[in-house]
């Protein structure tokens, strides 16, 4: 009985110590350092029903975003910035519209950095990609400065940061809706 006992533990023991070992895909992608939003899962997912929220506290704690998560996806819509002087297309967005103080609305959403083609402008994508902080002195920190001016935080101290987004993957997507119940 003794040895019965003694050879189940110890084939817990060694299938304990084999699933430790990183065999799984995740682990060993992190292992090779790759980086594909398939084989990581640390992503922080912004829902439809606190997208402006999500994306404000995004814009104010943009190094805690980037720290604690490895990637960011979410859904809405290409809009294009063209500069108004030359007419063509300098900035790329994704965003969503959104509810706005006293019957203005709001469009949040964040600058995005693509490699390949984006969709055109209005076609609903989500997008899967990194936070950034744009270092000052480049582009696109100008822009976003001249744009958004100074964000403050909660205590009234000025956000030092600008944030803006690097695609890795997007897909075409169709806008969550929530189904509102009236009684």
């Amino acid at each position: 009985m003794k040895k019965i006992i003694c050879l189940v533990l110890s084939a817990v023991m060694v299938l304990s110590l084999s699933s430790c070992t990183g065999n799984s895909v995740v682990e060993k992608a992190r292992k090779e350092k790759q980086t594909t939003v398939e084989t990581l899962e640390n992503v922080f997912t912004v829902r439809e029903n606190t997208f402006v929220a999500s994306v404000d506290s995004m814009y104010r704690e943009t190094k805690r975003y980037i720290d604690e998560y490895d990637y960011v996806k979410y859904v809405g819509f290409v809009l294009n910035q063209a500069d108004p002087e030359d007419g063509k297309v300098n900035y790329n967005w994704v965003c969503r519209y959104g509810p706005g103080c006293c019957g203005s609305g709001t469009t949040p959403g964040f600058v995005v950095v693509y490699d390949g083609d984006l969709p055109e402008e209005k076609t609903w994508v989500e997008v899967t990609g990194k936070l950034k902080i744009a270092k000052e002195g480049d582009p696109i920190f100008t822009y976003l400065q001249d744009l958004l001016g100074t964000l403050y935080n909660d205590d009234n101290t000025a956000v030092p940061t600008y944030a803006y987004f690097e695609i890795e993957r997007i897909l075409n997507a169709k806008p969550e809706l929530e189904t509102v119940g009236i009684s």
